[in-house]
């Protein structure tokens, strides 16, 4: 779970810090105000990680569309990040090892250099922290934090990279690798390559079951803003399942929740795609996530999922309430009811979803604060995820501490808590008026 993002140098961010919480993080703000370049950031860090550097700043738009803009032709020439956060405890026997009855505490940090010439981005430094820590402690900002194990990587002056290794503590050494520490650095040297995040090269330095949710936490930044045409476009039962940040890959999804009674089908795709880089989720089930399409489209009656073979695709049907129950393609629906069809698969399937922008934009107010319902619920603690609006139904949906104020200053994006939540719901409470009333009104300036 990501608890901190520091970053300077990416596009509005500089000198930027937000400290997130389990469960929902909203932030509002004017536009411009620099929301998105926060949810692009965390997105940039999914695709560096899933695919490596080169990849990442093409994703973005190139290196003119990621750096920081200091001029009218001036850019930044580095771009440095850290992320923190911790792996929550794993399921643990009693015959298990004290160690994975702890927290895995971590710490990433990287530095992106734009060649002179702009015509190369590289990585400068890379460094990875790990350490067990007790339930308690899910902070790294903690003075009495000491560092299990640590892995650095940075440039020298002949451009070559040069690796070093700390650790490992008597814990990492009883339960993780049999590797002497020179043995650690060569294989990382042999694993990492120019654009290839030092996280993925160190990752077998997690013992036990801590690998995976680790790499997870960097892979979650799926921002999630879907586009009616993606979700439109049809699909084939060859594509796996799973809602991409437009939209597409419903009828897959839908396909896959129709299968889950079948245990062989459902074996082949876990044995096609690994567990630690597959994200679907069936657990919730097609008829209770028909129950969630109906808060938005209550003509919304069955789903009929089926796979044309002789076409290769996947079709998708409605049936529509009436005395003539009228069956419809998917694509025939309206663009908000697809939007809230993919939020809401998405939500409820995908464990990578981290950052939705402006729910608001996909159903009627009514339905608004369902969105935001659906969200607390199915997430509750077990991550962080992160949602911009500016609609007053959302905020007035939210808990004063969840809100984060997005401002600019020189050209800088700013984020900020309110400082006395309690306070804020005291007034509400007394009041009547909504925590959006407040917001609106300059009010929690100063809260």
């Amino acid at each position: 779970m990501i608890r901190t993002i520091e970053v300077s140098g990416f596009r509005s961010l500089e000198n930027f810090r937000l400290d997130l919480i389990p469960g929902l993080n909203v932030l509002v703000g004017a536009n411009g105000s620099g929301k998105t370049n926060i949810i692009a950031f965390l997105g940039f860090v999914s695709q560096l990680a899933s695919k490596g550097l080169s990849t990442a700043i093409s994703s973005y738009g190139g290196s003119g569309s990621v750096f920081r803009k200091v001029g009218r032709v001036e850019y930044e020439s580095r771009l440095q990040g850290k992320i923190t956060g911790y792996v929550p405890c794993p399921e643990a026997s009693d015959d298990e090892s004290e160690s994975f009855k702890k927290n895995l505490l971590y710490t990433y940090a990287f530095e992106i250099a734009l060649s002179e010439d702009r015509e190369s981005v590289y990585f400068v430094s890379q460094n990875l922290k790990l350490a067990y820590v007790s339930k308690a402690t899910k902070s790294a900002s903690k003075k009495n934090i000491v560092w299990g194990a640590e892995v650095s990587q940075k440039v020298n002056r002949d451009g070559e990279w040069e690796v070093s290794f700390n650790g490992l503590d008597p814990v990492f050494k009883e339960e993780g690798t049999r590797w002497s520490n020179k043995e650690i650095v060569t294989i990382i040297k042999d694993r990492t390559a120019e654009d290839r995040p030092l996280l993925l090269a160190a990752i077998d330095l997690t013992p036990g079951p801590y690998g995976a949710p680790l790499l997870e936490d960097f892979r979650r930044g799926l921002v999630f803003n879907p586009h009616p045409r993606a979700i439109r476009k049809q699909e084939d039962s060859a594509k796996l399942p799973g809602v991409n940040p437009d939209g597409s890959g419903l009828s897959a999804s839908l396909f896959a929740l129709k299968r889950k009674k079948n245990k062989q089908t459902s074996l082949a795709v876990r044995r096609a795609t690994p567990q630690t880089d597959f994200p679907f989720s069936t657990v919730i089930g097609l008829p209770r996530l028909i129950e969630y399409f109906q808060l938005a489209y209550p003509d919304l009656q069955e789903l009929d999922v089926k796979n044309d073979t002789f076409q290769n695709i996947i079709q998708v049907r409605v049936t529509i309430a009436g005395p003539d129950k009228t069956q419809v393609p998917l694509a025939a629906l309206s663009d908000g009811t697809l939007k809230w069809m993919s939020f809401v698969t998405a939500i409820l399937t995908n464990r990578r979803v981290l950052a939705i922008e402006e729910p608001e934009n996909y159903v009627h107010p009514t339905v608004q604060r369902e969105a935001i319902r659906i969200i607390r619920n199915h997430i509750g603690d077990k991550r962080s995820v992160i949602v911009s609006t500016h609609s007053e139904t959302v905020i007035n949906s939210v808990k004063p501490n969840e809100l984060i104020i997005v401002c600019t200053e020189d050209g800088r994006t700013n984020a900020k808590r309110i400082k006395h939540p309690k306070t804020v719901i005291d007034q509400i409470n007394k009041t009547g008026f909504g925590l959006a009333f407040y917001l609106n009104s300059g009010a929690l300036e100063d809260a």
